[in-house]
């Protein structure tokens, strides 16, 4: 059985198989649509808390319209 990742590692695995799906895509169509999960990915690896948070307790930032909360 594979070890599960973490929950920072598992996005920032998602978010880089985004990037690359993207590239590697050669329909436009299908390509925006990948741009726009890097993108989502994108705030969602941003919004990790910092590996130096002290005040970090395993809570899972909020997104609300795209803004950290």
């Amino acid at each position: 059985m594979r070890n599960a990742l973490s929950y920072r590692d598992a996005l920032r695995a998602l978010n880089q198989a985004a990037y690359a799906a993207a590239s590697a895509c050669k329909n436009e169509a299908d390509k925006n649509k990948l741009k726009q999960i890097c993108f989502e990915t994108d705030a969602l690896v941003d919004a990790l808390p910092s590996r130096t948070d002290l005040n970090f307790h395993g809570e899972v930032p909020v997104l609300v319209q795209g803004v950290r909360t």
